[in-house]
């Protein structure tokens, strides 16, 4: 340490003697050692040191910061041309051990006790002091002492800034250790203590006590957020073991993506609410979502996300707000399909049975494709479709054309990519492979282009006329031919049912059959009779434009005269609308 930086700016100067010796001008032999003397303490950082002279003589005095100082200043003053003796008055600042300070805090009262060392002086710790807290009013009770550490400064500057952050409470230091206690400004102000004594506190220091009393805060929030690059945590927690436990829930949840952790330690939530539970809950649903976000707010819960797979979709779209945490009510709770590129969906025919997969927008396209489908087979529909945005316009209706027109084939497919559609499959005769084909090639909705693939179903061996018979009428048993209400238009879901009875009567080329339509009881007798031979007639019309020859149908309707079951319900009602077919005997 060099001398010089002992003195004290703005210390007091140099004393020069006696009354006598500075009143007495005559005497120059006196005024001059004074003048030099003094201007040599001076230049070496000196201000602390006290001279009276008598003729010659010097007494030096003062209270030295450590006893090379006091030799230095002897020396230098012995030096001086002229001087005849040195007497020695000088003391020297006591050394303390243990070095200790202590900052204490209410409101803008601040009291500092204990020691700072010379060259720091009080004046520096009551600069800091006032650059920390705003309209401090300081009570400085320091005493000067030797035994400081060398980074004094900078300890104190980190227990001044501590000291900021309580609103009542202190910070002391004793040698390199700290104890603090009180009650932050602030949730904020807690934050930022907590982290500086955790994460910033000086090289070799320690922290022995941290009695800070965690603020109360409300509303009490907690959010996760979770982004393409990042999952943000925000809010409070009770405490920092609790901090740690939803850190590591976050890390088990989120693989390679990076957590970062801006909660903040806080009393006051609701009695009964566990925010790691609510931590947890709120990570396993974000776990499926590409981004989303979890928010509490007291005891309300929203989670909102966009799903990252079709497939997380369906994982978490029907849970997402079930069996929420004890005492958490949720607000709101939805998750938005994923986008998916190419968008496409899919149904083939297996046998009788249907098997639906690809993506749709939303459920209620969802379930209407499904119903479609069930009404277009008797078989089982098996549904494998999944939520997914991103459908191209007019999806819905194009999804019901390839699904009219797989009905129509045997072991069919329909496929979209996009607005590219691809139908597949055997048709049951020639007709039906030119009208799928014609409707694939310009029936679509607008937006969609098709291909296709149809080939005919190659003929089945001949049966007899009654194993025909038979085979017709089993068909019709486990299906029926059904109409618009009211009306003999065949119903478009029937074309697939209609097409294989053509494909079962060319087995039998030589028999001949009687179409019958029959109704329920509503509309009156004439009424019925008349709508039933229109019906019989336009199944038979069908038959004939599919190939099979007009010689070989008799279309006749019997209206409501032959119920199967009594006409007391829809259902026996449904049942009693029906078409046969009945071999006819030759005469």
């Amino acid at each position: 340490m060099k001398l010089r930086d002992w003195l004290v700016p703005g210390a007091a100067t140099i004393l020069i003697g006696t009354s006598a010796a500075v009143l007495i001008k005559s005497e120059p032999i006196r005024t001059d050692l004074a003048l030099r003397a003094t201007k040599e303490l001076r230049e070496v950082g000196h201000g602390w040191a006290t001279l009276h002279v008598d003729g010659r003589d010097i007494t030096v005095s003062g209270v030295a910061p450590v006893p090379e100082a006091k030799a230095d200043a002897l020396a230098r003053v012995d030096q001086v041309q002229g001087v005849r003796l040195v007497r020695d008055a000088i003391e020297i600042i006591p050394e303390q051990r243990p070095f200790v300070i202590e900052f204490a805090r209410s409101g803008a009262n601040v009291t500092v006790t204990g020691f700072v060392p010379f060259d720091m002086a009080q004046g520096a710790i009551r600069e800091s002091i006032a650059a920390s807290i705003a309209n401090a009013v300081i009570d400085d009770q320091t005493t000067l002492a030797r035994g400081a550490p060398e980074d004094f400064e900078a300890l104190t500057a980190f227990a001044i800034g501590r000291l900021s952050e309580l609103q009542t409470g202190s910070v002391s230091l004793s040698e390199r250790v700290f104890e603090v206690a009180g009650s932050p400004e602030s949730v904020e102000a807690y934050a930022t203590l907590s982290a500086a004594l955790t994460n910033d506190l000086p090289a070799n220091a320690r922290l022995a006590r941290q009695d800070v009393t965690v603020p109360i805060v409300s509303p009490y929030l907690w959010s996760a957020n979770k982004m393409t690059s990042a999952l943000v945590l925000s809010g409070y927690v009770l405490s920092e073991e609790m901090r740690a436990e939803i850190l590591a829930a976050a890390e088990a949840v989120t693989e390679d993506l990076p957590v970062y952790d801006r909660m903040i330690v806080a009393r006051g939530a609701p009695e009964g609410v566990d925010i790691a539970a609510i931590a947890s809950y709120v990570f396993d649903r974000l776990a499926e979502m590409s981004v989303g976000q979890g928010e509490l707010v007291e005891n309300a819960l929203s989670i909102s996300g966009e799903a990252a797979t079709p497939a997380s979709y369906l994982a978490v779209a029907p849970t997402i707000a079930d069996r929420p945490p004890d005492g958490v009510v949720i607000e709101r709770a939805y998750v938005l399909p994923a986008m998916a590129d190419p968008y496409v969906w899919s149904a083939t025919r297996q046998g009788e049975d249907l098997v639906l997969d690809g993506y749709v927008p939303n459920a209620s396209v969802h379930d209407e494709i499904f119903e479609l489908a069930t009404a277009k087979t008797r078989g089982r529909v098996t549904d494998r479709m999944a939520m997914a945005r991103g459908a191209p316009r007019n999806l819905l209706a194009t999804a019901g054309v390839a699904l009219q027109l797989i009905s129509r084939l045997d072991q069919g497919a329909a496929s979209l990519s996009g607005t590219e559609v691809l139908v597949s499959g055997e048709a049951f005769h020639e007709k039906a492979k030119q009208t799928i084909e014609a409707q694939v090639e310009s029936g679509l909705p607008a937006g969609f282009t098709g291909a296709s693939s149809i080939t005919l179903l190659p003929p089945a061996p001949p049966i007899s006329d009654e194993e025909c018979a038979v085979l017709l009428s089993a068909a019709l048993v486990a299906d029926s031919v059904k109409f618009t209400t009211g009306d003999d238009r065949v119903n478009a879901d029937s074309f697939g049912l209609l097409d294989r009875l053509v494909h079962d009567l060319q087995r039998c080329p030589t028999a001949r059959f009687e179409v019958a339509a029959h109704t329920d009881a509503a509309g009156g007798r004439a009424r019925n009779r008349t709508l039933s031979q229109s019906r019989a007639e336009a199944v038979k019309a069908y038959m004939i434009e599919a190939g099979i020859d007009v010689d070989r149908l008799v279309a006749r309707g019997y209206g409501e005269a032959e119920p199967l079951v009594d006409n007391d319900s829809e259902s026996a009602k449904e049942r009693n609308r029906r078409i046969a077919l009945t071999l006819l005997q030759e005469e």
